[in-house]
């Protein structure tokens, strides 16, 4: 219990703005009071499914260094990203939006020079760098190209970037529980996911700013998937929400669950309390929840928290964006 309450007091020191709606603090508050009736006893595992901690990773047993080393390729990633759009495809970013970008791009290699100084600190060895040479930014998968003119088209662009940014929280969230006996890259983690969720939150507003079919609901944090109607979209079934509201197909397995939990994007269970019950989302509907509410309480609740990739889950997905003789 002591390193679980050790853990959460060492986060709570970390600084960083609240970007929440009331749906998603509502949420955060309920889950938080309930907590308070937990028995003791259940404490530790309440709040290891909570911050998503378990140690059931499958690939537990990285060192701190290893971590890092992971999130170092993820940000040369984006780096390289950023940069091969603002230096070898001039005219692709509108002139007006080219100062944000090239602040995001400035930010990530903050994030490499970082995590390397962090790295020698806690006495592991930075892994070589990566030149754009090592990337595909059109992610292929297998032998399907995800984003098939990134170079090209702005929207196209757009798109890479949101879903390269979501991807980049769900790992850094992943990477905590490898860092809970290293305080500096613990620390160094959670300092830079935070921004990692300003940059997405701010690539997925220019994106839903084009007003480009079916994006024209696509909210600064993941959601589940709407029509540009509001309506939400059902799985073919219609018996669930659809992940994955960029309505790019090839992406979705970036919201979706991971090889060791069932953690897609628009899980509304959180540490075994159905979130969606919480009574700012059951007002004034009939009860229980059934059809459309169900699934508009669902998705609004889902949408107040995130989802972590586990280690496994994360190189895979990374490998995606990294060509022959790079891949980790």
């Amino acid at each position: 219990m002591m390193r679980i309450l050790n853990v959460l007091d060492e986060l709570s020191k970390i600084g960083g703005d609240s970007g929440f709606t009331e749906n998603r603090r509502g949420s955060l508050k309920a889950l938080l009071n309930f907590s308070k009736k937990v028995s003791v006893a259940a404490t530790p595992l309440f709040f290891g499914n909570l911050i998503q901690t378990a140690k059931a990773q499958t690939s537990s047993g990285n060192s701190a260094a290893d971590a890092l080393n992971t999130l170092i390729v993820l940000e040369y990633l984006q780096y390289h990203f950023y940069n091969n759009a603002l230096v070898n495809f001039p005219n692709l970013i509108p002139a007006g939006d080219k100062p944000l970008f090239t602040i995001i791009r400035e930010q990530e290699k903050a994030h490499i020079d970082y995590l390397r100084t962090v790295i020698a600190n806690i006495g592991g060895t930075a892994r070589a760098a990566l030149d754009s040479s090592a990337f595909d930014f059109s992610r292929t998968v297998g032998t399907t190209v995800t984003f098939t003119s990134v170079n090209t088209n702005y929207q196209n662009f757009l798109t890479a970037a949101v879903v390269l940014e979501d991807l980049t929280v769900r790992i850094y969230k992943g990477q905590l529980s490898n860092l809970l006996d290293s305080k500096p890259a613990l620390m160094a983690t959670v300092r830079i996911h935070t921004a990692q969720a300003r940059h997405s939150a701010q690539v997925r507003e220019l994106l839903q700013n084009t007003q480009a079919a079916n994006l024209k609901n696509l909210r600064p944090w993941v959601s589940a998937r709407r029509l540009d109607s509001g309506t939400l979209s059902l799985i073919t079934a219609g018996t669930d929400i659809v992940t994955n509201d960029t309505f790019l197909n090839n992406a979705s397995a970036v919201y979706d669950v991971d090889v060791t939990a069932a953690n897609r994007e628009v899980k509304s269970v959180q540490a075994g309390i159905e979130t969606s019950n919480f009574s700012h989302f059951t007002a004034g509907k009939t009860l229980p929840l059934a059809g459309n509410d169900l699934f508009e309480a669902r998705a609004i609740s889902s949408a107040s928290f995130d989802e972590y990739f586990s280690d496994v889950t994360a190189k895979q997905q990374i490998n995606y964006y990294l060509k022959t003789g790079f891949k980790i």
